[in-house]
């Protein structure tokens, strides 16, 4: 074998695995896409089917219910019972929230790839 044709098999054969490399490249960085794909639409679907947490009510009660109690308590003896009202206030507070957040979590999920309206 001379070099003339061990140069042209050489070349043949790095000719090939140049081919082969780019292939196995396409491929890989279409592997990649179909994944990045599949990851948005699983995180599109978990973000569907995740319940929404609703927030209860209790410890605006236990505060509203404190708060009478204290007013009660202490109302011959303050002559301006601040803190027991703004107990009360509080607890009334979270009670309308929490039904407002209720309310809203009904609201169909918005698509976060939408634009906002």
């Amino acid at each position: 074998m001379d070099t003339k044709e061990f140069e042209e098999r050489l070349d043949a054969y790095a000719e090939r695995l140049s081919r082969t490399v780019s292939e196995g490249v396409r491929r890989l960085e279409e592997t990649i896409e179909r994944g990045k794909e599949n990851l948005r639409e699983d995180l599109r679907t978990e973000r569907e089917r995740i319940p929404r947490i609703e927030r209860s009510p209790r410890l605006g009660l236990i505060l509203l219910v404190g708060g009478f109690a204290w007013l009660l308590a202490v109302l011959g003896v303050f002559s301006r019972p601040i803190l027991p009202v703004a107990t009360m206030a509080v607890g009334a507070w979270m009670i309308v929230r929490g039904r407002h957040d209720r309310a809203r979590s009904t609201e169909p999920p918005r698509d976060p790839s939408s634009p906002p309206s």
